[in-house]
């Protein structure tokens, strides 16, 4: 009965965690979609924790069988890992019988999300971007800055990072950051009006590596 109600406890602050994560989280991953892997988590660890806490062998088994586990799919920011952190303390904490302490502690954690998300001038990040501009003799020769300074006027941050210059193509590639997806794409539009034989490439910036 008690391992019950740790499960019913975990499950309401887990899936508290994901609401303020939705809320509250400047990742730009689907949010959404990550917090509902926070629960299963939770509970989880909880069922773990309350099985192997009496057993010192089935601690030690459990030891040689997360060794083989491997994780394919890379976690790729900051926040997301603290918020994963969260709900694996969430588990340890209620599987441990420090019902108290962890109610209190993840009570007192979420009100901290809160002032943070709430703080006066605070706001999702930015789009980090990596912008690739390229043309051929058939398209037109760019003028370098003619047009870092029209991608300056639209965006909030346009650093040019390379400029390759070989016949018959001219490249150029520019570190920027958009607000939000709504003035990216006001860009890409006016940007295809200004200059429609031009091609441009736009990256993430965390998915270039040496940018």
């Amino acid at each position: 009965m008690v391992a019950l109600e740790h499960l019913a406890i975990g499950a309401v602050l887990s899936l508290v965690l994901g609401v303020l994560y939705v809320r509250f989280g400047r990742s730009l991953s689907n949010r959404r979609e990550f917090s509902r892997v926070f629960p299963i988590i939770t509970l989880a660890v909880i069922i773990v924790i309350t099985v192997v806490k009496t057993s010192l062998a089935l601690s030690l088994g459990l030891i040689g069988a997360l060794s083989i586990v491997r994780f394919r799919t890379p976690v790729k920011e900051p926040e997301e890992l603290a918020f994963l952190f969260l709900a694996i303390a969430a588990g340890i904490g209620l599987g441990a019988d420090q019902v108290g302490f962890t109610v209190s502690a993840l009570g007192f954690t979420f009100v901290v999300i809160v002032l943070l998300g709430s703080w006066p001038g605070a706001k999702a990040r930015s789009q980090n971007l990596y912008l690739s501009v390229s043309s051929t003799a058939e398209s037109g020769e760019i003028d370098v800055p003619a047009l870092a300074k029209s991608i300056a006027n639209k965006l909030l941050v346009c650093d040019i990072r390379r400029v390759d210059a070989s016949a018959p193509e001219t490249r150029v590639s520019f570190h920027v950051e958009a607000a939000d997806s709504a003035q990216l794409f006001t860009f890409l539009e006016e940007f295809r009006l200004e200059y429609p034989n031009v091609e441009l490439t736009v990256v993430e910036q965390q998915r270039v590596p040496g940018v």
